[in-house]
């Protein structure tokens, strides 16, 4: 029994790889600040945020070898800028993402995500928060240390539809040494130390967007946020790992807008970029074996 669990459980981390990365956090809490206080870009909106999130992966292997992924997440954002005094302090989303991960050869892998949102004010209606994405994403096998990925993103965002060409990597440099992520969303690059620890840089972009009530109308928060930061993973247990990051934000941007509005913003001014630091604490599988060895 022990031997057949190891062997689904090898098959769920090779497939979740056409997700571009060497491990899967089967479940994970994160909290996100950023205060007024940065180095660059400051003669602009003052605001801070903080962002917490939650969230789960659930995969069933078939007999084929390929996976269905349940990931539901639950986030927070917490806005403060007097900028944004039309808009409410707090954004809450839900979200359950289905995925379908299919080997095809050796060489090649692709993976199919739908996005179901809902994402709005804390005291908005459920059925007024809905938002419909998908993503469609192919991994291509070079060699045991080179993937390729490329694919699409698609969101329907209170904003308007929202496509994104999809441009990925998986390259194990050395022994110790990766980088994984797929552009324009997220790249890491990852140093092992030890088993127990890790560190590295990494880039993460974030556009989303909320809706809530204001009269008759149906009005949206539009966030844009790139970042760039530093991160140490340290592993308390071969499975537990608790990740660290400190960054700088770059073009930073809040946007207010009416989904039926004649124009798409009525609120489109600049914001300070600021420092952010993250927290977060995960039950990790890692499939390169790297907190196991």
């Amino acid at each position: 029994m022990r031997s057949q669990l190891l062997a689904g459980l090898l098959c769920i981390l090779f497939a979740i790889n056409g997700l571009a990365q060497p491990y899967l956090d089967v479940a994970s809490i994160r909290f996100h600040r950023s205060p007024d206080a940065g180095l660059v870009r400051r003669n602009f909106n003052r605001n801070s945020f903080e962002y917490g999130q939650a969230q789960v992966q659930l995969p069933l292997v078939l007999r084929d070898s390929s996976i269905i992924l349940l990931n539901p997440i639950a986030e927070q954002w917490s806005i403060s800028s007097t900028a944004l005094a039309a808009a409410p302090q707090w954004l809450r989303g839900l979200t359950m993402v289905g995925g379908y991960i299919k080997p095809w050869s050796p060489q090649w892998t692709t993976t199919m995500l739908l996005i179901a949102r809902w994402n709005g004010a804390a005291d908005f209606g459920f059925n007024n928060r809905f938002q419909l994405g998908t993503v469609l994403l192919a991994t291509r096998t070079v060699n045991p240390k080179l993937k390729y990925k490329f694919g699409l993103y698609y969101n329907r965002e209170f904003f308007g539809n929202f496509f994104i060409p999809l441009a990925g990597i998986e390259w194990t440099i050395n022994r110790r040494l990766q980088l994984f992520g797929t552009l324009p969303g997220s790249i890491v690059l990852e140093q092992k130390v030890s088993p127990r620890f890790y560190y590295g840089a990494s880039f993460r972009a974030i556009t989303t967007s909320f809706r809530y009530p204001a009269g008759a109308e149906n009005r949206f928060v539009r966030i844009d946020d790139n970042q760039v930061q530093a991160f140490a993973d340290l592993y308390l247990q071969p499975k537990l790992v608790l990740t660290a990051e400190l960054g700088h934000s770059l073009f930073r941007r809040f946007r207010l807008g009416a989904t039926d509005g004649a124009s798409k913003y009525f609120f489109a001014e600049k914001f300070n970029d600021g420092v952010h630091f993250r927290l977060s604490l995960a039950y990790r599988l890692r499939f390169d074996g790297g907190a196991t060895r």
